[in-house]
């Protein structure tokens, strides 16, 4: 907004130059014109008492034989200094025009997956579901068996360039995030059924997406995540992203770091419509359930057999409320289900390497914070969970290639153990009501001492406002 402002005062003056340049223009051509007439004493006699004596002399030689050779010369380099004031103006103009298309417009995204790999799981967009095994492949030689494969333009571009992210950095890996957000994936009428609930008009909407840890582990929940190997759920809690109105994704986010190494799943089960009534499984999960075919362009070759030796039973005893039979054909209350394995912590070993000659460094030097923004709420209301959150940036050690927002790890720094010199990263502290209260002795609110700091990262697709999450200020 600050470069925006400055640009809009460019624009400004430069307008303003143009004006002053037209007045200068328009009060030479009156003088000029009230000087050829030899009947005004009285405009001589008033320049005269105003002391004007180099105007009037001008004046005065404009009235002689000479003027018609000098007055073309004059207009014509009046008229270039107003084309000149003209261009100049134009420039900040051009900027301001720039910003506000760069600022405020966003361009649709450009979603061409023509020659990409699509999982019909999930057609809401071509990488989702994720994390799942479609975006792995068969390796004996890892930890985990698998090996991560992200193709990039799997991805849907980025907000305000249309750039998609180089996911290369990733292949290697032998498993998705242990830290287990957001998991992501959309079922069609979801959002429908969601905003119906939320306003009223279908309270019998039931079970629905968990706000809360304890109804995920329950029937009221229509996702759930479970350990395939132990067969117990995972408290979670899932909510629609609007980020873009026309396609909501729902953010599933697990209550604890998953283990690493581990097999995990998800389902949507005993999703209902807007009016109650249940939502028909997706296309993808129909063909592979009901007509026992393999999807199209799906490199999880084994996944049939998978699902239904392993998840459906597995399922069935990790929620023995649900319909889902052991050894047969799913319900139609199964709408939806994928399943991912976590990383090793062998995998690790490369932020362990930034981790620790980051620690190193930050040794060695002053510690520079800057806080850019503080906002404080009123704690009164019951419904508010935090009293204030602080915006800030840290001067850190730089392992990124780049400063730009597509940017991904920088290998020769990895292997150096030398980061590519210091840079600005920007964090979010939310301090809770309940620690307010407590400082402040505010009896109309709990009280809770200061026992932890709840440190949360960002997933892959979104960013620091991730923390904003109602389940996360929740646990604060």
């Amino acid at each position: 907004w600050k470069s925006l402002y400055a640009e809009i005062i460019l624009v400004q003056i430069g307008m303003s130059l143009v004006t002053l340049s037209r007045f200068v223009l328009g009060v030479a051509t009156l003088l000029h014109r009230a000087a050829e007439h030899t009947k005004m004493e009285r405009l001589h006699r008033m320049l005269q008492t105003a002391r004007i004596i180099n105007l009037l002399e001008r004046v005065r030689s404009w009235t002689s034989a000479k003027v018609h050779k000098r007055r073309p010369n004059l207009k014509a380099s009046l008229r270039k200094l107003f084309l000149a004031m003209l261009l100049v103006s134009v420039i900040p103009l051009s900027f301001c025009i720039l910003s506000y298309y760069m600022y405020f417009y966003q361009p649709p995204m450009q979603e061409s997956y023509s020659f990409a790999c699509c999982d019909d799981l999930d057609t809401t967009v071509c990488s989702l579901p994720f994390p799942s095994f479609h975006h792995m492949r068969r390796d004996d030689s890892s930890r985990t068996g698998w090996r991560v494969t992200l193709e990039s333009k799997l991805l849907p571009p980025m907000r305000n360039n249309n750039k998609r992210i180089d996911l290369s950095f990733l292949d290697g890996l032998d498993g998705f995030s242990p830290m287990g957000g957001p998991i992501l994936f959309y079922l069609d009428g979801l959002k429908e059924a969601v905003e119906a609930q939320d306003s009223g008009f279908s309270p019998n909407v039931n079970p629905t997406l968990p706000y809360d840890f304890e109804d995920s582990i329950t029937d009221r929940s229509i996702t759930l995540l479970w350990n395939v190997k132990d067969q117990t759920l995972i408290p979670h809690t899932a909510r629609l992203d609007y980020l873009d109105p026309q396609g909501p994704i729902v953010l599933l986010i697990p209550s604890q770091p998953l283990h690493h190494a581990t097999h995990y799943a998800v389902a949507v089960i005993n999703a209902p419509d807007a009016n109650g009534n249940l939502l028909p499984p997706t296309p993808g999960m129909q063909r592979l359930i009901w007509e026992n075919v393999s999807l199209p362009c799906s490199r999880d070759t084994d996944r049939l057999k998978r699902y239904q030796e392993v998840l459906i039973p597995s399922l069935a005893r990790a929620a023995n409320w649900t319909t889902v039979a052991e050894g047969t054909k799913s319900s139609d209350s199964l709408q939806l289900m994928f399943d991912f394995v976590t990383m090793s912590d062998e995998s690790l070993e490369p932020i362990r390497t930034i981790r620790d000659a980051t620690l190193r460094q930050l040794d060695k030097t002053e510690h520079h914070v800057h806080i850019t923004k503080i906002q404080n709420q009123n704690c009164y209301w019951p419904w508010t969970l935090v009293a204030r959150t602080i915006h800030g940036s840290l001067r850190v050690p730089w392992w990124l290639e780049s400063d730009l927002r597509d940017s991904t790890l920088s290998w020769k720094s990895l292997q150096s153990g030398r980061s590519n010199g210091w840079g600005e990263a920007k964090f979010t502290i939310h301090v809770p009501c309940s620690l307010y209260a407590a400082a402040v002795n505010h009896t109309s609110r709990e009280q809770n001492s200061l026992n932890a700091i709840l440190d949360y990262g960002h997933g892959l697709f979104y960013n620091r406002n991730e923390a904003n999450e109602y389940s996360l200020l929740k646990i604060a």
